[in-house]
């Protein structure tokens, strides 16, 4: 082959987002970016279901008074205490979301169970189904408590994810800040005329 040739084949496959070129590094095949239907699932099934290799690493497990904001959206009762929770998932070795959830200190999964398997998945082990969510989803500019366990860059767009969840008994499980690597992840959304 001749050399345009094979330079018009490189430039097909970067413009289609197959390859990636870095200043002093050169050309590189891009990793496939995990697309996720926004359902009511968990990352961590969601990734087991597409083949990879999912990971939790905990920055954080602290059980203790909730915050007002807590105690507001999880309808707590008084003196109940909550677990607050960071997380790091990620999927075939490379960091993909940095998730903070809070959740009622009666029904919190032990740490070693986190580490192990999803949130979802640690409920459902005690009886309890998540039925119903809301989600709102958007962007925000990566700062160094997100940019550094996501290996991106200060400023990078990184997705985000705020969700509030609700049991079978119509009790509030569990509200959720997720930070997701915009170059690594994307939501799909399947819409219906009604």
């Amino acid at each position: 082959m001749s050399r345009p040739t094979v330079r018009q084949g490189i430039q097909e496959l970067v413009d289609k987002g197959m390859l990636v070129r870095k200043r002093g590094v050169g050309t590189q095949v891009v990793q496939a970016p995990v697309n996720r239907q926004v359902a009511l699932t968990s990352l961590y099934d969601d990734l087991r279901t597409a083949g990879k290799a999912p990971r939790t690493e905990i920055i954080e497990y602290r059980i203790g008074r909730p915050s007002p904001e807590a105690l507001d959206r999880l309808r707590l009762s008084p003196g109940e205490q909550v677990l607050d929770l960071i997380r790091v998932r990620y999927a075939d070795g490379e960091p993909l979301a940095v998730m903070r959830n809070t959740i009622p200190e009666r029904i919190a999964p032990s740490r070693e169970a986190l580490a192990a398997s999803g949130l979802y998945a640690c409920l459902r082990e005690r009886g309890i189904t998540t039925v119903l969510a809301h989600e709102r989803i958007g962007a925000t500019v990566a700062d160094e408590e997100h940019a550094e366990p996501l290996e991106e860059e200060l400023g990078a767009p990184p997705l985000t994810m705020e969700r509030k969840s609700f049991a079978n008994d119509g009790g509030v499980i569990e509200f959720g800040y997720h930070v997701y690597r915009a170059s690594r992840y994307s939501f799909e959304v399947t819409l219906v005329d009604s």
